[in-house]
């Protein structure tokens, strides 16, 4: 996701190359921020083996979920929420 929407390649990044890459891009300073602290619980599980509580993990997706709702264009937005009320439709 991070490579598609700010077009950068991420994948051989640490968190903090990461971060001050979307500095420079010009990242909102709360996006920066959130998605920083939510790298850094996920270097906890890759680098130093920490296995988080399976409740954990769940908030970590919601996290995760999160970044990519307040991180999306104007236009992507409309888009998510249209999709939504469509997936509630059919559900429904």
């Amino acid at each position: 996701y991070m490579k598609k929407r700010y077009r950068i390649t991420v994948l051989d990044m640490t968190t903090y190359e990461l971060c001050q890459q979307l500095r420079v891009i010009g990242t909102d300073k709360k996006h920066t921020s959130i998605i920083k602290n939510f790298l850094d619980e996920c270097d906890m599980v890759k680098f130093a083996r920490y296995r988080p509580e399976e409740k954990m993990a769940g908030e970590d997706f919601g996290k995760a979920r999160e970044i990519v709702d307040i991180t999306k264009s104007g236009l992507e937005k409309a888009e998510l929420v249209q999709e939504r009320t469509v997936e509630g439709q059919v559900k429904s």
